[in-house]
């Protein structure tokens, strides 16, 4: 099963309020304002869903590239209520060589967030390779985002697993995944919902992988030795854990 089949559309983002910068900032820094509707999970207006990394996942082919119609990314460092505090670390970002951007949205209750972050990213594996590039560089954990939301998947809560099979059985997929442990490979069932049509699916896998590039070897090696389609999710452990199946006794 492929989640997350909707569409991104182009995002308008607007000058942020505050006082302007010095000049010697301005090339470094680009200040933004969203106002992202966080209740209705849209992204600055946009019809199109973001994605609740508590209950989606995102499907990639073996090769890491998107497995439906492209989104985009960013690395979120932090998100803090004090604009100097953001732009102080906007400012030391950029002084070690780093493309940062601050952005300034509004939660539910209306309160002003500032997030900084680096880049845009035409794909999660381009934005995953910059986020855990940055966490052993700097010793901070930053976060993979849509570029108009709040929150986003954690690089430490990432988790990919080989997607082999799926079906709206539970009872054919934990037969089915039974027969791949069978053979000596470590296979699971999560059962997920798809956006489309809110069927329940039991999506049959092996491995779990805290390195997208080793999910993606493994995706490679099964496709090759199996002449079968298979996909790389990306899920968050959270996800992973509560929406496990496990086998009757």
């Amino acid at each position: 099963m492929l989640v997350n089949h909707t569409h991104t559309r182009s995002r308008r983002f607007l000058p942020a309020p505050g006082p302007v910068l010095p000049t010697t900032l301005v090339a470094a820094l680009m200040l933004c304002c969203i106002f992202a509707n966080t209740a209705l999970g849209r992204i600055n207006g946009d019809e199109t869903p973001a994605i609740d990394w508590s209950q989606d996942t995102v499907a990639l082919l073996p090769d890491g590239s998107p497995a439906t119609q492209a989104r985009e990314y960013a690395v979120q460092v932090t998100m803090m209520r004090d604009i100097g505090s953001a732009r102080e670390m906007a400012a030391g970002l950029a002084s070690r060589g780093y493309t940062p951007y601050i952005l300034t949205m509004a939660d539910e209750s209306g309160a002003l967030w500032h997030a900084v972050r680096l880049d845009i990213f035409e794909n999660i594996a381009s934005a995953l390779e910059a986020a855990r590039s940055f966490q052993s560089t700097e010793g901070v954990t930053p976060e993979i985002v849509e570029p108009g939301t709040m929150s986003g998947l954690s690089v430490e809560e990432a988790r990919f697993f080989v997607q082999v099979a799926a079906f709206e059985s539970e009872e054919n997929a934990l037969r089915h995944a039974a027969g791949l442990s069978a053979q000596g490979l470590d296979a699971g069932v999560v059962r997920r919902m798809s956006r489309d049509d809110e069927t329940v699916w039991n999506v049959v896998h092996i491995g779990v992988f805290e390195r997208l590039e080793d999910a993606a070897a493994r995706a490679k090696e099964y496709a090759e030795e199996t002449n079968s389609a298979c996909y790389v999710v990306v899920i968050s452990n959270h996800l992973l854990k509560k929406s496990t199946v496990s086998a009757p006794e």
